[in-house]
């Protein structure tokens, strides 16, 4: 099948329909897309790791358990969801210096070692969706400085390093959602000047600390619903900075304490005027009026039945 394979240019459809029975190292394979002339044996066919063209490489779904080091170096894009990689060190990345795009989603990876990305200053898109990750390094993101879109959701990160988005101040995009966050540190996002778009749906958040409220202010996409807040003295102050101008601000549905469970932060939660420095349902604040209002109706009624009598 050497010959074929050497005709093959990708333009026609039946090209993708032979996949290989035989020899057992090809069962299953593509001819087109995951075969290749055998380096060293160019008479002789073997599994292709990656396919890669002029500025990409594309080596999904190819069972790697570690990022090819045998790619072009001057390559643009590196494509590796779908894979086994559990681990990244910097001598991962350190031969793609010239890397913009950067893939990793669907693979194990639970570490990312110090220095892993440090070699990567043209980097704009980072994706690490769907992977295994529950911590991630304070320095993990240093040298970044042309980032544009950080993809981390669907881990099971649970916390951050106050300083871990230090430095990142043409982020556009971050995508922090479906982890295990049930707290932010302050200042979190306080480099991020050019973010407008937030993801932080379905963690564990109870609270936001209050300097954050002017930052998710500034960003015009955020979502944060979809968490376990708790409506309690802790969520005071983004109470008492709630104007309904933001979308966000609508997004917060109590989990807790149990007397406003369900209730909107924005709309059915107020200020206690007993105590000031917690928080109850609006709804108390109607039910004086409607006690008095119970209490007047009473003897009116009377009244009028008695002038019916008469």
């Amino acid at each position: 099948m050497l010959p074929f394979k050497q005709l093959m240019t990708g333009r026609y459809a039946f090209e993708s329909q032979v996949t290989c029975a035989g020899p057992a190292n090809l069962i299953g394979k593509s001819l087109l897309t995951d075969v290749q002339a055998t380096p060293g044996d160019p008479n002789c066919l073997s599994f292709q790791i990656c396919s890669c063209d002029s500025t990409d490489c594309n080596c999904n779904r190819r069972d790697l358990t570690s990022v090819p080091q045998n790619l072009p170096t001057n390559i643009t894009t590196l494509n590796l969801p779908d894979n086994d990689i559990t681990t990244l060190s910097q001598s991962d990345f350190s031969r793609y210096r010239s890397l913009e795009i950067l893939r990793l989603s669907s693979n194990q990876i639970s570490m990312i070692n110090n220095g892993t990305f440090n070699h990567l200053t043209n980097l704009t898109i980072l994706v690490l969706i769907l992977n295994e990750l529950t911590t991630l390094p304070s320095d993990i993101f240093e040298g970044l400085n042309n980032l544009q879109y950080l993809y981390l959701s669907q881990n099971q990160i649970n916390s951050l390093p106050v300083n871990v988005f230090e430095g990142l101040v043409n982020l556009d995009t971050l995508f922090l959602n479906t982890n295990q966050l049930s707290s932010l540190p302050v200042g979190i996002f306080e480099d991020l000047k050019n973010l407008t778009t937030l993801r932080l749906n379905n963690n564990r958040l109870t609270s936001l600390p209050a300097d954050i409220f002017p930052v998710l202010s500034s960003i015009a996409n955020v979502h944060i619903n979809n968490n376990p807040w708790q409506c309690d003295c802790k969520m005071l102050r983004i109470k008492q900075m709630m104007t309904g101008s933001f979308e966000f601000e609508g997004q917060i549905t109590c989990a807790g304490p149990a007397r406003l469970s369900g209730k909107n932060l924005l709309r059915e939660v107020r200020v206690n005027r007993d105590k000031p420095n917690c928080l109850s349902s609006s709804s108390g604040s109607r039910s004086l009026f409607q006690t008095k209002h119970a209490v007047l109706t009473v003897p009116l009624v009377w009244l009028l039945l008695v002038q019916m009598i008469n």
